[in-house]
């Protein structure tokens, strides 16, 4: 299930940026358009459950087994700022190392703040993205 919501999140993200990419071009292909608008047009609508809202990073590991554990314990410690936010992973290549940013989405600002001012209580650096 993780990974299918990681995956379900990426691709969004990646179409936003293909299709900006694309963009100046669509006038040389007027024609060929209508067929890719229709494929852009299921992925999109598929991903649209993808999660909402801010998201609040709680650390940055050198594996997803790590990430993973890091976000189950922070889920348990802080049960009621977690509750029905969804558990995000992502890989990230940093100065050619790769790091697993482990994450909680869906949060207002208010309950963004909240989350992090909870975990700097405890000595966890987060950032809101």
């Amino acid at each position: 299930g993780k990974a299918v919501s990681k995956k379900a999140a990426d691709p969004v993200g990646e179409l936003l940026a293909r299709n900006e990419a694309v963009a100046p071009a669509a006038p040389l292909a007027a024609k060929p358009a209508k067929a890719p608008a229709k494929a852009a047009a299921t992925p999109s609508t598929a991903a649209a459950p993808a999660p909402h809202g801010l998201m609040v990073q709680i650390g940055a590991f050198s594996s997803q087994a790590i990430a993973d554990s890091q976000l189950a314990k922070a889920h348990a410690t802080y049960a009621a700022e977690t509750a029905g936010k969804t558990k995000h992973v992502e890989k990230a290549e940093v100065n050619g190392k790769t790091y697993y940013r482990a994450a909680f989405a869906g949060f207002d600002r208010p309950g963004a703040q909240a989350f992090c001012k909870a975990l700097s209580t405890d000595n966890i650096h987060c950032i809101i993205k």
